[in-house]
């Protein structure tokens, strides 16, 4: 592996600097593959959860062909021993120019050029659940974009307390205000699922930027869609009467995000526990199991596994 994707993932995802094992099981997998082979290649340390079940499931949404590999190697921690949590796994990656999931509003939705140069100063990881991709007031080292999975965006108070800002999916940018501004990272970054990223050094993203106006727009966009997306939290949490009105709010606005509210019976892929609900209406959560079970009972939602159905759309909108 490079050595500057070496330093980009150990900025990235807090990583000790010197990660020679992981540079090692690179050279080791450029020796047993032949180069010419187009293949998502993926490097599992110290996390057995990770098979080929998840390898055919991002086969099937990214369009690449998996090849999974597990390396041995634990990675050396600062004081010494062997790093236990799970790490990120370097992706080596078809282009972005065939990617198959790009979609039209999306950073990467870019002129060929420009898009060369964007997939050429990136590097391509897949995080496992519950990764941080990086952590408020940390000092911004790099962008960072998802390309495939859920992260959540939070904020904690001195005293413990924790807002659920906002769920991040395909195609957002994530840390991009802190690197305009070049101040430290405003929330914490977490994958709710297993995530394919995007991560860039923040002075390339930068220069960038300045290079390529279809990237600055594209920037701007992602900002504006910040910026309404904490309007309509306001709004939910200052207009909303009650916590049911809240709940109703956030189930309306999950589902026009996943394209589905036009159908006759809207539904969700709910990843967030009942605390981070309970985070984002600013209620215990204890209440949000009480009104997601009052909705049920009324016949107005029914929820199955991690799938939330919205049953009767008038009643719920008559809530908000």
């Amino acid at each position: 592996m490079p050595e500057q994707w070496s330093s980009m993932l150990a900025c990235a995802f807090n990583l000790p600097q010197h990660i020679p094992a992981m540079r090692d099981s690179g050279n080791a997998i450029r020796r047993a593959i032949p180069s010419q082979k187009r293949q998502l290649l993926s490097i599992e340390h110290r996390h057995p959860g990770l098979g080929s079940a998840h390898s055919a499931h991002f086969s099937e949404k990214m369009g690449y062909s998996i090849g999974a590999l597990r390396c041995n190697h634990a990675l050396p921690s600062e004081k010494g021993g062997a790093i236990s949590q799970s790490l990120p796994m370097v992706l080596h990656a078809e282009s972005c120019l065939l990617c198959k999931v790009r979609q039209p509003g999306w950073f990467c939705d870019l002129p060929p050029l420009a898009l060369a140069e964007y997939d050429a100063m990136s590097v391509h990881v897949m995080a496992p659940i519950g990764t941080t991709l990086f952590a408020e007031r940390q000092p911004s080292l790099g962008v960072s974009i998802v390309c495939f999975g859920q992260v959540k965006l939070t904020k904690s108070s001195p005293n413990g307390k924790t807002l659920l800002v906002r769920v991040a999916k395909s195609g957002d940018v994530l840390g991009l205000s802190a690197a305009l501004s070049k101040t430290p990272y405003e929330v914490t970054a977490e994958t709710l699922e297993y995530c394919q990223i995007k991560t860039f050094r923040r002075e390339d993203f930068l220069q960038f930027l300045k290079h390529h106006v279809e990237g600055s727009l594209h920037a701007a966009e992602s900002l504006n869609k910040d910026y309404r997306a904490a309007l309509i939290d306001a709004c939910r949490l200052a207009l909303s009467s009650s916590i049911a009105g809240r709940m109703a709010h956030l189930l309306i606005q999950l589902a026009s995000e996943s394209g589905t509210w036009q159908d006759a019976e809207p539904s969700i892929h709910m990843s967030l526990k009942h605390e981070d609900l309970s985070s984002m209406l600013a209620c215990s959560r204890e209440t949000v199991s009480r009104v997601l079970s009052d909705l049920k009972h009324k016949g107005i939602i029914a929820v199955t596994g991690t799938r939330t159905t919205v049953l009767r759309k008038y009643a719920l909108e008559s809530l908000t």
